[in-house]
């Protein structure tokens, strides 16, 4: 029943990344990367029962960052490619063969560099849009509190290059930090969502009234 379950899961989120995948929604994106890193985190409690599971959880970690870079791409403007969430997917489907064969070392090394890596990348894509004198303080979170996340993955993998497991401190840290980082996103975004429609009103408000006026001009003229 657990594999039955497991294996749903799976083909679930690969629907959910090919769905999403053209997706310039920044809440919607990042929501998603919250959602599937939960479902990791469940596969590796599975992994007492299910020995797969494990290493299935290797296949779907890489969608956060994926999932957090698109949103960040989308939330400065921006259209996410649409190879980057399947990109994210191959890129666990490489560390779950490596974790199958020899080469496991070698995939947390990848993880290690390219997981963290990402995460500093949409901290500095948001920073540079959130960096104005009109930022929310939600939106001025918003790159600290990715370099936080990125910092405690970078943590992760060097205590486990050292043969050792998951850190006790980073798997205490992660739920609150996961919490309110997606509290910072979605406050963010509305935040962000709110001032481009308030400058699009006021463009069109002016366009508006200089219609009117060369409308007026025009009917003196005539």
């Amino acid at each position: 029943m657990i594999e039955l379950l497991v294996s749903m899961f799976l083909i679930a989120v690969g629907g959910v990344v090919w769905a999403m995948r053209d997706n310039t929604n920044p809440t919607a994106l990042w929501v998603w990367g919250w959602v599937v890193i939960g479902g990791t985190a469940l596969l590796i409690e599975a992994g007492e029962t299910v020995p797969w599971a494990l290493r299935a959880s290797l296949l779907l970690s890489p969608l956060l960052p994926g999932f957090i870079l698109a949103g960040s791409l989308a939330y400065s403007d921006r259209r996410p490619p649409e190879w980057l969430l399947p990109a994210a997917l191959a890129f666990g489907a490489l560390r779950w063969i490596m974790a199958s064969t020899s080469y496991t070392e070698l995939g947390t090394w990848l993880g290690f560099v390219i997981e963290p890596s990402v995460w500093v990348l949409s901290a500095h894509i948001v920073w540079r849009v959130t960096r104005g004198r009109d930022a929310s303080l939600a939106q001025r979170f918003l790159a600290p509190a990715f370099l936080t996340n990125g910092l405690i993955e970078f943590t992760a993998a060097v205590w486990m290059l050292q043969g050792n497991g998951y850190p006790e401190l980073a798997a205490t840290l992660w739920p609150p930090v996961a919490l309110i980082t997606l509290g910072i996103q979605v406050t963010a975004a509305g935040h962000r969502s709110r001032a481009l429609r308030n400058a699009l009103e006021a463009e069109t408000a002016q366009a508006r009234l200089a219609l009117e006026h060369s409308d007026l001009r025009l009917s003196v003229l005539a």
